[in-house]
């Protein structure tokens, strides 16, 4: 009788932990999609925040932009600077996507951020100055806060 009680309380066991690992792989699944989706201004504003970026919100430009069904010249180096990213524009070809951009704070000369959206979701962006010797950087962390910051700063 104690062997039968010692197994079932053993599977009892073994259940809730099963449920609890399953619990927080659902909560750590629901997290990284969440995160990654900037369909409002928070959003926007925190992902930004979390590349060391820090934009002026009065400054945004929503618009939508279609990504060419075949890639000429400039769309293959444009895609060549978001895949050093870790970004890939080729799956969109053809999309319709939503470009936020904004004005970076704290630099001398300006210089704004592009994030390109589909669905919610950043598909790619850079970092770039609208000045006709202006740069064009990736959206990455160690961009931004690495090189990038200081560029910006002694540029002018």
């Amino acid at each position: 009788m104690y062997a039968v009680l010692g197994r079932q309380r053993i599977k009892l066991v073994c259940f809730a932990a099963l449920l609890f690992v399953a619990f927080i792989l659902e909560g750590v699944i629901i997290t990284k999609a969440d995160s990654a989706d900037i369909r409002n201004s928070d959003a926007r504003l925190k992902y930004l925040s979390g590349l060391g970026i820090e934009v002026d919100i009065t400054s945004l430009e929503q618009t939508e932009v279609q990504i060419p069904d075949t890639f000429g010249s400039v769309y293959k180096n444009y895609n060549e600077l978001q895949k050093s990213a870790g970004f890939d524009l080729a799956d969109y070809k053809g999309a319709v996507v939503t470009k936020y951009t904004y004005k970076v704070l704290k630099t001398e000369q300006e210089v704004y951020v592009n994030l390109l959206c589909y669905k919610g979701r950043v598909i790619g962006g850079d970092i770039s100055s609208r000045r006709l010797d202006g740069f064009m950087l990736p959206l990455e962390k160690t961009t931004v806060l690495g090189e990038v910051k200081n560029g910006f700063n002694e540029a002018g």
